[in-house]
């Protein structure tokens, strides 16, 4: 009952903010539906076939009219500038260079985050009707499910900061300093290469041990009823 509006609420909230980008890093958008060419309306596809960053005429599959426009520029029959017209202002702006990130980064870790927050949705949106015909302690398929959709907002969450980090490139600071300016003289690769391995093996290990202990309290026998200690029940008020 919590996911349900929490899940939808999410959902506007990040819609809202597609048009916010719009005006602030349109190439982020443009790339986010790989729209080479600016369109008014411009349509949303399901997904599509090519599209990487040397493929501008990629086989769209399912276009919805309209969607991309609602999304970009709040409006029905919106402008979405394209990227080819974008990487030409920001040549002009800001000096010869190629401005596009990647596209088809862009274009799936997009649909990833929004294609499973629907899932969530529905998810929560089932768990609600089985609430309501109280069914849902008896249905063991859907807490098997539930139980597995702890992982879709990891997968959202990566695939969201793929979005977000992927689509400013090659900036760090939009308009003002490129990710290869960004480069401290300071630090060598190899620097980077041991702090980025200690990294990994470090929350590598943490994320083994979480598991094994899940696990292992997970599969722990509840004891029995009545077997209880009399002077854990006298403190049963302060116990957590």
């Amino acid at each position: 009952m919590v996911l349900l509006p929490a899940s939808l609420f999410a959902m506007m909230v990040g819609s809202h903010l597609g048009v916010i980008e719009t005006t602030y890093q349109p190439m982020k958008v443009a790339a986010m539906e790989a729209q080479w060419e600016s369109c008014q309306p411009c349509s949303f596809s399901v997904f599509q076939i090519g599209g990487g960053k040397n493929d501008e005429t990629p086989t769209k599959i399912i276009a919805i009219p309209h969607l991309l426009s609602l999304l970009a520029d709040d409006q029905w029959d919106g402008p979405v500038e394209g990227l080819n017209e974008l990487n030409q202002q920001y040549q002009q702006q800001y000096g010869v260079g190629n401005y596009v990130p990647n596209v088809f980064v862009q274009y799936w870790s997009m649909r990833v985050m929004a294609y499973l927050a629907v899932v969530v949705f529905l998810i929560a949106l089932l768990g609600v009707y089985l609430l309501w015909r109280k069914k849902l302690m008896a249905t063991r398929w859907f807490l098997w499910l539930a139980i597995w959709a702890a992982a879709i907002p990891f997968l959202m969450n990566t695939a969201g900061w793929l979005l977000t980090e992927n689509g400013r490139q090659p900036w760090i600071v939009q308009g003002l300093m490129q990710t290869s300016q960004g480069v401290s003289p300071s630090v060598s690769a190899t620097s980077i290469w041991i702090s980025l391995t200690i990294f990994v093996l470090l929350y590598g290990t943490l994320a083994v041990v979480d598991w094994t202990l899940m696990v292992r309290y997970a599969r722990k026998e509840l004891a029995p009823e009545g077997e209880a200690d009399e002077h854990d029940l006298s403190n049963a008020a302060m116990a957590y």
